[in-house]
């Protein structure tokens, strides 16, 4: 974080800061445990993952570029910014989250009519669960980023939002290897 929002050197963090921290760091170790998971059923599988690699790599595309948005709306709330500078930026965010989440959706019926459904094979049973614990995250990013482009935010605000954002992000990054590129 920079400076501007008391987290600089020197400085100390706001409660908000912290208890924002602590709460990300609860969700690493929570995504971190469901990607080891994945990776030991992996290692009982063989071939090539079943799900569609193209839309995999259009969603990751897809959040890389509202990584990119949020990382500009950061930029524009500063100080030096001229008032409601971040809200277009935010609003393409959330715009390319509800995409995502459109994706998602189109594969997920690709997946069922494969057969490609919850079961008693533990892989595919960890691809939903993960996927489905991501969306929810990013559903509630979605949410706070189109909040944030409605009103006027403080920098502070959007930095917060931009950090929670980003770890969306870097799950997601995570996750696409682990479910569709890594062979068994």
């Amino acid at each position: 974080m920079t400076g501007r929002t008391g987290a600089g050197p020197g400085t100390t963090a706001s409660p908000g800061q912290l208890g924002l921290w602590l709460f990300l760091s609860t969700e690493v170790m929570m995504f971190g445990a469901l990607l080891l998971a994945i990776t030991l059923a992996r290692l009982g599988r063989s071939g090539a993952a079943p799900f569609d690699k193209g839309l995999g790599a259009a969603n990751t595309a897809i959040l890389l570029t509202s990584s990119l948005l949020v990382a500009v709306a950061v930029e524009r709330s500063g100080p030096c910014s001229g008032p409601g500078r971040a809200r277009l930026p935010l609003a393409g965010a959330a715009a390319l989250g509800v995409a995502f989440l459109a994706v998602k959706a189109v594969e997920y019926r690709a997946d069922f009519a494969k057969g490609l459904v919850p079961g008693p094979d533990l892989f595919v049973n960890l691809y939903y669960v993960a996927t489905a614990l991501h969306a929810v995250h990013l559903t509630i990013g979605v949410a706070l980023l189109a909040g944030l482009a409605l009103v006027r935010p403080q920098p502070s605000t959007v930095e917060a939002a931009g950090l929670y954002w980003h770890f969306v992000d870097l799950v997601w990054v995570f996750l696409y290897p682990a479910l569709y590129l890594v062979p068994g």
